[in-house]
């Protein structure tokens, strides 16, 4: 350590030593308190602070490690507690977050006159020739091909593929995906298709007034949605393109990438009162 950088030679240390020994010798046969006692006391006096100084400073340094070894031991130990509370807290407020949305969809599921599953998204397609999720209800809950999908926000898709314990939806914004909507200010009824940048509304002619912002619901028309389901909100009007139809951008109001928990119309059955 940088205490002991600096040493002497061993004659020196030598002849520091001997001259320590004789003053303690000559103290010892001459006990009275004289001139040279006094002198050989405050040479003695110099002479331990001397050697006891890097013994001292040895012995502080040792005490000063072994108090960073245990700081950095406690430092570790709490920085694990602090990490075990922090993913236990993740876990709640996880927890507490579906528990949130798990409320909201069994009040959706009270709202709707229609017989219902309640389903958890466990699987997205990342293909970009079709878009589409799979949840863990199958045959066996009741779930068919062609199985309106919801969420307490929207509308998700329908079910396009059916096994015993899963299915496979096909969102709305695939461009196989087609739904009957009706626009609710002007109420002018359309034809919802997927899109590359969400979905877009078709066959609705250019006198009809369509605004921005406007609300979409399902129609009801072809017997797949119920009538009045949120849909999406127009994001885009275009009439200056050649043809009789305006070009309508519409927002899902489903992100199909958030979307954990979703309600299945299993059948367009009415609940039984």
């Amino acid at each position: 350590m940088s205490i002991f950088k600096n040493r002497q030679n061993p004659l020196e240390i030598v002849l520091i030593v001997v001259v320590f020994l004789s003053f303690v010798f000559y103290n010892t046969v001459y006990p009275q308190p004289g001139f040279l006692r006094k002198i050989s006391l405050e040479t003695v006096a110099i002479l331990e602070m001397i050697i006891n100084k890097p013994i001292v400073a040895a012995r502080e340094a040792w005490r000063h490690y072994i108090y960073l070894v245990g700081l950095e031991s406690e430092n570790r130990k709490l920085r694990e507690l602090n990490a075990r509370l922090l993913a236990e807290l993740i876990r709640y407020r996880e927890g507490y977050r579906e528990g949130q949305r798990l409320k909201e969809l069994l009040g959706l599921k009270e709202k709707l006159a229609y017989r219902t599953v309640a389903a958890r998204v466990i699987g997205r397609n990342p293909s970009l020739l079709f878009k589409m999720v799979i949840i863990n209800r199958g045959e066996s809950d009741g779930v068919t091909i062609g199985s309106p999908v919801v969420t307490t926000t929207g509308v998700l898709g329908r079910v396009t593929e059916v096994s015993w314990n899963n299915a496979r939806v096909l969102l709305i914004i695939d461009e196989n995906s087609n739904i009957s909507v009706r626009l609710e200010e002007s109420r002018v009824e359309a034809l919802l298709q997927g899109a590359s940048s969400g979905c877009s509304l078709k066959y609705v002619p250019k006198t009809v007034g369509v605004k921005e912002g406007e609300v979409v619901l399902t129609s009801g028309i072809g017997g797949v949605f119920p009538n009045g389901l949120p849909v999406g909100v127009v994001r885009r009007v275009d009439k200056k393109e050649a043809g009789l139809f305006q070009k309508i951008e519409v927002t899902p109001y489903v992100d199909p990438l958030k979307v954990e928990e979703v309600l299945v119309l299993s059948s367009q059955e009415k609940k039984e009162k």
